[in-house]
């Protein structure tokens, strides 16, 4: 029963680690939105309150889509089947697999950014993309190397922002999951 009971808390941690990242990457975002609004209202008053509301809320879904998922995605991935955390493990056992989990993360969203990148930036296409698979999309080496360092650069800077906060969620779980195990 007590092993029951702890593997199913094994089970649901990376759902509560990819969970609590996500809940801090969202209120992130919502703030930096809010400030974002409140500043451009106050500070630009040539911009009108729907421009601003408009971009804004583009803003934040792209945000949304194509930068918090990808990264709760690949935290819940990394933490569910390949990196999981269990009670066995030393606290320097859990901060290399929420490393590992934060890396796998940003590799999700390095894959999305350039995919995004590609499809966002269609219409500028110059060159024949998949050698004329797709006659109507064009790409062009220099927008592909622009592409590839853009999702680089973003997923680098997302990989430094997360890495603490996987850290911080996988230590917590790994304590929740020493109490519950001492508990039985």
């Amino acid at each position: 029963m007590a092993t029951e009971t702890v593997n199913t808390g094994v089970r649901q941690g990376a759902l509560r680690v990819a969970g609590g990242v996500g809940v801090v990457l969202l209120a992130q975002e919502i703030v930096q939105t809010l400030t974002y609004v409140f500043s451009t209202l106050t500070m630009q008053p040539g911009f009108t309150s729907f421009e601003t509301l408009r971009f804004t809320l583009v803003s934040f879904v792209w945000a949304l889509f194509f930068y918090i998922v990808p990264l709760i995605v690949g935290v819940f991935v990394a933490m569910r089947w390949i990196v999981p955390i269990d009670v066995s493990l030393t606290v320097a056992a859990v901060l290399v697999r929420s490393v590992i989990a934060g890396a796998l993360g940003s590799g999700v969203l390095f894959m999305v950014s350039l995919l995004a990148n590609f499809f966002r930036n269609g219409p500028v296409f110059n060159g024949a993309l998949f050698g004329g698979s797709f006659p109507d999309m064009r790409v062009g080496g220099a927008d592909i190397v622009n592409f590839f360092g853009n999702a680089m650069g973003q997923s680098l800077i997302a990989l430094t922002f997360v890495i603490p906060l996987v850290a911080l969620a996988a230590i917590l779980q790994w304590v929740w999951l020493d109490r519950l195990r001492r508990r039985e």
